[in-house]
């Protein structure tokens, strides 16, 4: 899978707050990435590349992120 950044305005805007959420999310609840992914049955990886503004080719990934 090839990620891509965030590729229009709007969309950014919505990648960064979702970035921002999944990084409150973490540190309110003290889970790491990994703990996240295993309870979304998805890699770490998939959410730190979100977290750091890269766009999984898969919707549903991020629909349920």
């Amino acid at each position: 899978m090839i990620d891509d950044p965030w590729p229009h305005a709007a969309l950014a805007h919505y990648g960064q707050a979702l970035a921002r959420n999944i990084e409150r999310a973490l540190a309110s609840s003290g889970h790491s990435m990994r703990a996240l992914a295993n309870a979304m049955g998805i890699t770490h990886s998939t959410i730190s590349r979100v977290a750091h503004g890269r766009v999984p080719r898969d919707l549903g990934t991020l629909a349920r992120l």
